[in-house]
């Protein structure tokens, strides 16, 4: 992926030399083809390519590259994936191509202050510039699914599905807009995304049933006698606590709050019982701690927190916030004990 693709003519490879090293200056990652070659269908693949993984598509505007065909076929290709265009004169041309007349352009003629129209031209580059990148990446991951088939494997996660859909909301009035592909890829994603929950419910479902299943055996087995009721309830006991530690397991990173649901359950099953705790169990949990994103929600103020800090022995947390209050807080429940009211601006500190 590179920050921006640079269509020019070859009779101007000398301005482009320049502008390309300027831009590298800059911590920019520009891409230009260097070859002069026919237009091969080897070759033009590659070009297209590069517009494809390319945050912006620059056209260095001159006599040369507004007749250039090559030039055209690199114009369309990048209006056809939605790219953010942006015209550079580096000699007066006319007849430019339509689609760059709507957009400003940046002189960088001989007779311009190029050090002054070069930052017009960074400024452009980074203007909404992670909305450009993620346009960029979902565009190539679209382009890579639809080169195969549409395979479901190459759909996004349930975590991507969420940053992609609150990015394609987001374009609908910020440009470049989503392309058509865009939109399939994420409907693509989503029908995925559900279909494997569903899966997941299902599968819970089922356990749910083997679990109905055991408890109704081991209550026949208890009538039969009070050993074999006991060893069928540990049974059954043990099979759910696995059961229960293998979907939560399963669940640790697409879902790690449902993940320690399961977990907890599975370790209290067992340990409700007599007291002990399988090793699955106790370890799933462990890690479903570590990956859970919810401790504590502490909810009360009415602008930012600034500060929080637990006392001494652990049992009270104690909040600073902009609404010129401090909360005293219960650290197991998360319930509000107290309220410091009397300061005349936001509290920035509390202990």
């Amino acid at each position: 992926m590179s920050d921006v693709f640079i269509s020019y003519s070859r009779r101007d490879i000398d301005f482009v030399r320049h502008l390309f090293d300027q831009l590298t200056a800059r911590n920019r990652e520009p891409w230009a083809d260097w070859q002069d070659i026919p237009a091969t269908a080897d070759w033009l693949a590659e070009i297209y390519n590069g517009i494809e993984a390319a945050n912006t598509f620059l056209f260095v505007i001159s006599p040369d590259s507004v007749a250039s065909e090559i030039c055209t076929l690199e114009i369309e290709h990048a209006v056809k994936h939605n790219k953010r265009l942006v015209p550079v004169v580096w000699k007066d041309a006319k007849s430019v191509h339509e689609v760059m007349s709507v957009h400003n352009w940046v002189f960088l003629r001989g007779e311009d202050n190029f050090e002054a129209n070069f930052e017009l031209l960074i400024d452009a580059l980074d203007t909404d510039l992670d909305y450009v990148k993620e346009h960029t990446r979902l565009l190539t991951r679209a382009i890579e699914w639809g080169q195969n088939d549409r395979s479901r494997g190459l759909a996004l996660s349930r975590q991507e599905l969420q940053v992609a859909e609150s990015w394609l909301t987001l374009g609908f009035s910020t440009d470049p807009k989503p392309t058509d592909l865009h939109s399939e890829y994420l409907a693509f994603s989503r029908t995925a995304v559900d279909r494997l929950q569903r899966l997941v419910i299902l599968s819970v479902s089922v356990a749910l049933v083997l679990m109905l299943g055991l408890a109704i055996f081991a209550f026949y087995q208890r009538n039969q006698a009070n050993v074999e009721r006991r060893q069928a309830q540990e049974t059954a006991r043990i099979s759910t606590s696995r059961a229960l530690a293998a979907f939560a397991l399963a669940e640790m990173e697409t879902d790690p709050e449902l993940s320690l649901l399961l977990a907890t359950k599975s370790i209290r099953i067992m340990y409700e019982a007599n007291e002990t705790v399988l090793p699955l169990s106790n370890t799933v949990l462990r890690q479903s701690l570590v990956k859970s994103r919810v401790r504590l929600i502490l909810e009360g103020h009415e602008d930012n927190v600034n500060s929080a800090a637990y006392s001494a022995d652990g049992q009270r947390i104690v909040t600073a916030s902009g609404d010129k209050t401090t909360k005293v807080w219960d650290a197991k429940t998360g319930t509000e004990l107290m309220t410091l009211l009397g300061h005349g601006d936001g509290v920035t500190s509390a202990a």
